[in-house]
């Protein structure tokens, strides 16, 4: 068998991405159309896969890997950082442009190895000159994205640093919960306590102080750039109130 015949197609993920809410409610030939229209692609640690301000370059779903959602903002003497979100298997995104024709909204880099599929801008604008009804389908996924970054704003003006701590580890490990509900969630988290406090906005010393007391509770074991979460039960109640989901 020759290397190209053995090579994976993007069709070969179906069962993966149908794990996630929205591509798995969509309509069977979206589905298809956008696994043909699509392909594979690959990005290094630190890799960047476009930048704020840049063009709009299409729709993408995460095979494997995490993906930081990021921004800059401040003087040019004093620039700050806050990551807005990890994108994770079988999450779409890139909606936004497609919708408004405008720029890329933030950063976003790989923040592991990553495989992609990416439906290209050109390939996308064809299927919905075709297929205007498809056009709803991106709105929806796009209210998916509005209602959880409404209710991490949310919680960032109305909840303490400890909670908003736990919050957002089980949403990390809960893979963002109501965007893939048939993922079950993943125990031991890479994430670091710098990219911690870049998403909370806190210290990395507070973030620091509060994994460890999370650590003498037993509801967590800390590790070098990793979280292995013990008790999830345990951390759900002390995320009080209930953790984020998706209406």
């Amino acid at each position: 068998m020759s290397a190209s015949s053995s090579s994976p197609s993007p069709l070969d993920y179906l069962p993966l991405l149908r794990k996630g809410k929205w591509f798995s409610s969509i309509a069977p030939s979206l589905q298809q159309h956008l696994l043909e229209g699509a392909i594979l692609r690959s990005l290094r640690d630190g890799e960047r896969l476009f930048s704020r301000g840049g063009a709009p370059c299409g729709l993408y779903a995460v095979l494997d890997g995490v993906l930081q959602v990021s921004a800059v903002g401040g003087q040019a003497d004093n620039t700050r950082e806050t990551i807005v979100a990890w994108v994770q298997p079988a999450h779409w995104f890139g909606e936004l442009s497609l919708l408004d024709g405008g720029p890329r909204s933030h950063d976003v880099a790989a923040a592991s190895p990553v495989q992609l599929l990416h439906v290209p801008q050109n390939t996308m604008a064809r299927l919905l000159l075709q297929f205007p009804d498809y056009w709803r389908e991106l709105a929806r996924l796009q209210s998916y994205h509005l209602r959880l970054l409404a209710a991490m704003w949310e919680d960032s003006g109305l909840l303490a640093a400890p909670e908003q701590l736990v919050r957002r580890l089980l949403l990390i490990a809960e893979r963002y919960r109501g965007l893939h509900d048939a993922i079950p969630p993943q125990r031991v988290l890479n994430v670091s306590q710098h990219q911690l406090s870049l998403m909370l906005a806190i210290s990395r010393q507070t973030v620091n102080l509060l994994l460890k007391d999370l650590e003498r509770q037993g509801l967590v074991r800390l590790r070098r750039n990793e979280i292995e979460i013990l008790d999830f039960p345990g951390l759900r109640a002390a995320a009080m109130p209930e953790p984020i989901t998706l209406s």
